[in-house]
């Protein structure tokens, strides 16, 4: 009698289960979403006001500006 020649093949196929639980993630998620799409919350609700009450802020009086630079000509004083 002639050996036989066995071969053993394994197929795992353990993609199957990753995409599975993707998949019901993103339903989770897109359920999520929904449920808080139908409650209001993504609506922006009342609109905000933000008033800013700045304080008047005057520069003190110089001499004139003699002390920065001058746009030309002689000094910083006009005549």
């Amino acid at each position: 009698m002639e050996p036989r020649d066995e071969r053993v093949v394994v197929h795992e196929n353990g993609g199957a289960s990753a995409t599975w639980l993707i998949a019901g993630i993103l339903i989770a998620v897109l359920a999520g979403a929904a449920f808080l799409y139908s409650g209001g919350f993504f609506n922006g609700g009342d609109s905000v006001n933000v008033d800013l009450q700045v304080p008047d802020v005057s520069a003190p009086a110089g001499d004139g500006g003699s002390a920065g630079g001058s746009a030309g000509g002689e000094g910083g004083t006009a005549n």
